[in-house]
């Protein structure tokens, strides 16, 4: 399924103000919006956020919000709507997150995360920290404690085991932080972005798949 570009432009205007849920985009607004569309999307593959594609054959759903949101930021000044730069960038890493497309492989990464570079990183996500910002103790507090349980449960559900949540593998941080940001993103009043999820499941998937089991092999002889 994917949305048509009107519908991504009501989307867009609808969060701006000019128009209230179920109402469709004047001829104007429309004609003005629409004329950003596609430069946005260029400005977004030159920056390596989400590879250009033609607006008129439709856009994702899974995307359908984010670009709408970014198209609003981009046309703000129109509306008198000062663009919110850190939650423009915190949308953009997520999208680049949902178009990259396969996750890596076991030897394609490196290295070792924390967990405050998850709780980071999910906030961010969440769009309640800004890029490059480093959170305050009283905001991570709360997060901290839901961290293990939800670690446990993803364990229990046979999707991966996270033994020790200070120290874990890099390549595991992002599909980690975007369905970590969806369990914190209600304890500061924003909305959790589900539909973010299922790919975030399937990268850890992908990347499970390919871990080495180690295992000695067995063979007969004769």
């Amino acid at each position: 399924m994917a949305e048509t570009k009107t519908q991504i432009i009501n989307r867009a205007l609808r969060s701006l103000g000019p128009m209230g849920s179920g109402q469709e985009a004047s001829a104007e607004d429309a004609k003005d919006i629409g004329d950003l569309f596609a430069p946005m999307l260029r400005t977004l593959d030159a920056k390596g956020v989400l590879d250009f594609y033609d607006p008129d054959n439709g856009t994702k759903d899974e995307w359908a919000a984010d670009i709408a949101f970014l198209l609003a930021m981009a046309s703000g000044d129109m509306f008198g709507v000062t663009p919110d730069v850190e939650a423009v960038a915190a949308t953009e890493a997520r999208l680049q997150f949902m178009g990259s497309g396969p996750a890596p492989t076991i030897n394609d990464v490196g290295g070792t995360k924390t967990r405050a570079d998850l709780i980071r990183r999910a906030l961010q996500i969440a769009l309640i920290l800004g890029p490059d910002r480093e959170p305050h103790a009283c905001t991570t507090r709360g997060v901290r404690r839901i961290i293990r349980p939800w670690l446990d449960g993803l364990e229990a559900e046979g999707l991966v085991g996270v033994p020790n949540d200070n120290l874990f593998e890099a390549r595991l941080l992002e599909p980690l932080a975007v369905m970590l940001s969806v369990k914190v993103a209600p304890m500061f009043g924003r909305v959790a972005e589900e539909r973010t999820v299922p790919s975030a499941i399937q990268s850890i998937r992908v990347m499970e798949a390919g871990r080495p089991t180690y295992e000695t092999a067995r063979g007969m002889f004769f």
